[in-house]
């Protein structure tokens, strides 16, 4: 899924990241989800890999290691929260390298 929910109002976009939650528990299924924003794809993830161009490559993998059952209260713990930073600072540190 390429930015699927970055257009909704926060309220949707919430309700659409648990659905999807909920939908990956229930099938197990693979997803891949391509998003600009951080919190999300760290609320999302099992995996993020962060691409840089050009060319488009995949030059960084973070292993996210949040319990696999998550809500909205995962978004408030203090885990999250630095591994919010460490991807920011990562794609940071990717963009200014040369």
């Amino acid at each position: 899924m390429d930015e699927p929910f970055g257009a909704l109002d926060i309220k949707t976009r919430i309700q659409m990241q648990e659905l999807l939650v909920t939908l990956w528990h229930k099938f197990s299924s693979t997803i891949i989800f391509v998003t600009h924003d951080i919190s999300e794809a760290v609320y999302l993830a099992d995996d993020i890999f962060i691409m840089k161009s050009p060319p488009s490559l995949i030059v960084e993998h973070i292993d996210i290691d949040l319990p696999l059952r998550r809500d909205y209260s995962t978004k408030r713990d203090k885990h999250f929260t630095e591994l919010v930073h460490h991807v920011e600072d990562t794609m940071i540190r990717i963009a200014e390298e040369k």
